[in-house]
């Protein structure tokens, strides 16, 4: 016995997967939308992706300190990140005002619904000297 063939079935088929395929692949969209915002200095919009209104700081650190900078760098891309739906972000800030550059570090992981909560990668400590990264 030959088996059927059905071309509703092979569209349901198609747009599953389609559908499957794009929700596995929105975080690394939403990460590369956030660190394109960030090189075009644009924090109103890198701010916009955070999930929570809370976690949004670099348009207001930006307006605070006459001196600042902010670089995001994708992660490499790990086959554990994309089973759980992530893709890592690194942003790195550096700020300051008349007196010496603070700088810091960050870990913002973008998922499907937005970036979450950016988690720090060391102290973000002070150090001295007026370059900016």
């Amino acid at each position: 016995m030959r088996p059927r063939f059905s071309l509703r079935m092979l569209f349901l088929a198609t747009t599953v997967v389609a559908a499957g395929c794009y929700w596995l692949m929105l975080p690394t969209i939403k990460a590369k939308q956030f660190v394109r915002a960030v090189a075009l200095e644009n924090y109103g919009l890198a701010d916009s992706f955070f999930r929570d209104p809370d976690d949004q700081f670099l348009f207001d650190w930006n307006e605070k300190h006459w001196r600042f900078r902010a670089i995001a760098e994708m992660d490499p891309w790990s086959v554990r990140e994309f089973a759980r739906c992530r893709r890592s972000v690194t942003l790195r800030v550096t700020f300051g005002d008349a007196g010496p550059m603070r700088s810091g570090a960050w870990v913002v992981v973008a998922t499907a619904f937005g970036l979450q909560k950016p988690e720090p990668t060391w102290s973000g400590g002070g150090m001295g000297g007026g370059g900016i990264l």
